[in-house]
C-alpha cells in the first residue's frame, strides 16, 4: 500500500484489505511503510481488518512506517494489534518498542 489512507481512500483501502484477507487464509502481511499517514477512518478499518482476520483464524501482521505507527499509537491500537515499526524514528525521538506477544 502506498498513499495516505484518510477520508478519500479509506473505502478502496478497506476494500483491498478484504480482498487480500480472503485470498489469503493462514497468514497476512500488510504492508504500510509506504504510508505517511493514517487518519481515524483508516485505522478504524485496520481494526476491522483485524477482526475479520481473527474470526478466520487468519494472522494479520501489520508492518508500518514509524510515522504511522506513532499515530496508531496514540489511538491506542499498538496494544491490541500486530504491528511492527520498520523504519528508524525522526531524530531527537525514542525507537517504537517492540510488540509484546499477542
Amino acid at each position: 500500500m502506498t498513499g495516505e489512507i484518510d477520508h478519500s481512500t479509506h473505502d478502496a483501502f478497506d476494500a483491498a484489505v478484504r480482498a487480500v484477507l480472503a485470498g489469503y487464509p493462514g497468514s497476512v502481511v500488510l504492508d504500510l511503510t509506504a504510508v505517511p499517514f493514517i487518519s481515524s477512518e483508516g485505522a478504524s478499518a485496520l481494526v476491522d481488518a483485524g477482526q475479520r482476520a481473527a474470526d478466520a483464524e487468519t494472522r494479520l501482521t501489520i508492518k508500518t512506517s514509524h510515522t504511522v505507527w506513532r499515530r496508531l499509537e496514540l489511538l491506542g491500537l499498538t496494544q491490541i494489534m500486530d504491528l511492527t515499526a520498520v523504519d528508524p524514528p525522526p531524530a531527537g525521538q525514542a525507537p517504537a518498542p517492540a510488540p509484546g506477544p499477542a
